[in-house]
Parts: structure tokens; C-alpha cells; sequence
């Protein structure tokens, strides 16, 4: 399992003979900044939505998943676009004519 999910440590364990020295496989967790680019071509909006934690990988489906459980998307038809900008920073774009209020 190398995409990211698990880092391998080395840990102590107590036993009943004393102290062993073993690799461990620990959940990564990092965090993942969600952007909204919403709008008209002519007059872009954009926002920086929220920040959550999570194990890293299927990053856009998160974000995707995180836009309807918020009730900002109600089906994939409203989505223009969704891309990694860099590490840990997912940007959704929005089709035009999507209606948001981000204030609830």
C-alpha cells in the first residue's frame, strides 16, 4: 500500500519478554483545501471554502462529496470542472448559472 494512505513507522512494543523494536503502519492524515470557482467566464467568483482532514487520496471525489452533503451542489450536472492545483488544495468549478447562497 504505497498511494500515500499509510506511512510506516518504527514503534516500541511492550511484550511479555520486554521491549520489541517493530514496524507499524499508521493512517496518514492531512489536510485538503477545498476552493469554489463560481460565476459567469466574464465575472469569476471565487472562494476558498473550507479545510477539512482526511486520509490523502480520492481528493476530488471529497470534494465533490463535501460540495452535496453541504447542499452547494445537488447532482454532478452542476459541475464544470474539478482539478488538483497543487498538494492538498482541490479547486471545483461550478457550471454557469448555478445559484449559491454560502451564507447559510
Amino acid at each position: 500500500m504505497d498511494n500515500g494512505s499509510v506511512t510506516r513507522r518504527q514503534i516500541s512494543r511492550i511484550t511479555a519478554d520486554g521491549i520489541a523494536t517493530m514496524d507499524d503502519l499508521l493512517a496518514t492524515e492531512e489536510p485538503l483545501e477545498i476552493r469554489l470557482m463560481y460565476g459567469t467566464k466574464l465575472h469569476p467568483q471565487k472562494k476558498n471554502l473550507a479545510v477539512t482532514m482526511r486520509t490523502p487520496g480520492n481528493d476530488t471525489e471529497l470534494a465533490m462529496g463535501f460540495l452535496y452533503t453541504e447542499g452547494i451542489i445537488s447532482n454532478a450536472n452542476d459541475v464544470a470542472g474539478c482539478s488538483i492545483l497543487r498538494e492538498n488544495v482541490v479547486q471545483v468549478t461550478l457550471r454557469e448559472g448555478i445559484s449559491l447562497n454560502l451564507n447559510s
